[in-house]
């Protein structure tokens, strides 16, 4: 792993010795809104390293988010997206100027050329997925032709065909035929975890790759070759694979795409234990059927690959072992809807993949968050009753969402009139109204004016956790300027 900076801290130098994760939802479009939330990330991390005169001269270009973190992990979008942030390099992507919105419009857009963006910031990201929507989105038979689409989706298993989707990923992460060479998960300057499905033997698959060690691999449900009969376990096993693969198995959701086809690249994958591996080419399909949220998946293979760390060391010390609690969990939502099609007493296809994707990704995020806020949101120690973000030092666990915006309620939308469009609510549209209702509960619409709404919610996520104005002119405490501070950047307090 090539040296840090100097600025970016050791994770051995920091305050609290927590395992740093970055997990990010699954959530198809809706994507967009985490890469406004994640431009905010970047800017928190800036503002407390320039509170130290030294780092006076720092600009947003110089931070990767993937240096902050120990692992980042991404479901779906969400590791298209974690893949992007650690595939980082010296070179920009030429994306074009997708007018940016927002009242921090200047602080997300690079200061040299508005048309480049540094490959494996947040700025990057965002502008990656936005400008190649329509493509990964780009539907096998013409929707003007009635009925036709409808058909289609009933019968031949997906919405949208692997050739946009498999194109823009060739592209981005580059493979053996195209113009930009193939990256692999051994090339990544960032540890991922990228949680998928294999079909064949219904199992969970996770690729997963570790900066600290350089080792490469998945995770996969196998039995113990000596104890035949017990039950089945995550097993480890080492592989590389083309990055381009690993995304479009972890985005390959049902009845949106058909299922990915991979291969490892070069060497067979290899388990220490003996336990043979999966026969490949592996057929897998998005991890959200199984993690939507990743970071409950995150913190159980750090756990695991530390534990391993330590057998191989003959280190078995019970103090050693990690915990749930000895991690820092920063967690970002795509959003979540608390309603679904009313299916009545025949439900067609469409309603019922409307209402299992939802149960699949929402209902799964729900959980995940419920686990988190039981294990860290109630601790003791420094505790003393009060709210989770008011203690000294603050919950090591955050969850960034915004939840359904499918509602009349008179509130919900006069908040989209002061917080979200920053306008008064006599000038908010029935057209805008009608796109904030829906935005939330579609994967896949990739119009310009959703994907402005789903940048102005963003925007509201960002400015709402880092204190800055609402519609409601209430104070709020900086909680991702806080958490940055905490658990990302704090240095040991020295002895005396």
């Amino acid at each position: 792993m090539a040296p840090l900076p100097d600025w970016v801290p050791k994770a051995d130098d920091l305050e609290y010795g927590h395992k740093r994760v970055l997990a990010i939802d699954g959530g198809g479009i809706r994507g967009i809104l985490v890469g406004v939330v994640l431009e905010y990330l970047e800017q928190a991390i800036l503002e407390v390293l320039k509170e130290d005169k030294k780092h006076a001269n720092l600009t947003r270009q110089d931070i990767y988010l993937a240096d902050y973190f120990d692992i980042i992990a991404g479901t779906s979008t969400g590791g298209l997206l974690a893949l992007y942030l650690a595939a980082r390099g010296d070179t920009y992507d030429e994306l074009g100027d997708m007018g940016r919105l927002g009242l921090e419009r200047e602080m997300r857009e690079e200061p040299n050329n508005p048309k480049h963006h540094r490959k494996g910031g947040a700025t990057a990201a965002l502008q990656m997925y936005r400008a190649n929507a329509t493509k990964i989105f780009k539907k096998k038979v013409p929707g003007w032709i009635p009925g036709v689409e409808a058909i289609n989706n009933a019968l031949c298993g997906s919405k949208y065909g692997w050739k946009g989707i498999e194109g823009v990923l060739r592209e981005v992460f580059g493979d053996d035929e195209g113009r930009n060479p193939m990256l692999k998960l051994t090339d990544l300057t960032g540890s991922v975890l990228i949680p998928s499905f294999e079909t064949k033997k219904t199992s969970p698959f996770t690729f997963s790759y570790n900066k600290y060690t350089g080792r490469s691999g998945f995770t996969y449900m196998a039995n113990d070759p000596v104890g035949r009969y017990g039950a089945d376990e995550l097993r480890n096993f080492k592989a590389d694979f083309p990055l381009w693969q690993v995304a479009r198995a972890t985005s390959a959701a049902p009845t949106f795409f058909p299922v990915a086809i991979v291969s490892p690249y070069g060497d067979p994958p290899v388990n220490k234990e003996g336990v043979k591996p999966p026969e490949f080419p592996y057929e897998l399909i998005d991890g959200g059927v199984v993690a939507n949220d990743p970071a409950f998946q995150a913190v159980l293979v750090q756990a695991r690959m530390y534990g391993a760390h330590l057998k191989e060391k003959n280190a078995m010390n019970a103090d050693d072992w990690l915990l749930p609690t000895d991690f820092a969990v920063l967690s970002l939502g795509t959003g979540t809807v608390k309603s679904a099609a009313n299916q009545g007493r025949g439900a067609q296809l469409s309603i019922v993949a409307d209402l299992v994707t939802k149960v699949l990704m929402s209902g799964a995020s729900d959980l995940v968050h419920s686990y988190f806020m039981a294990m860290m949101g109630n601790l003791p120690k420094g505790s003393e009753g009060r709210d989770q973000f008011e203690r000294n030092p603050p919950c090591p666990y955050l969850r960034i969402q915004k939840t359904d915006t499918s509602t009349d309620d008179p509130k919900e939308l006069e908040k989209l009139a002061d917080d979200v469009l920053r306008k008064a609510q006599k000038d908010v549209t029935a057209d805008e109204r009608n796109t904030y209702k829906k935005c939330l509960s579609a994967m896949d619409d990739v119009s310009d004016k959703n994907m402005d709404m789903l940048e102005h919610i963003g925007d509201f996520l960002g400015r709402y956790y880092t204190g800055r104005p609402l519609g409601d002119r209430l104070e709020r405490p900086n909680l991702l300027k806080n958490y940055v501070r905490e658990y990302l950047l704090a240095p040991k307090k020295k002895k005396n």
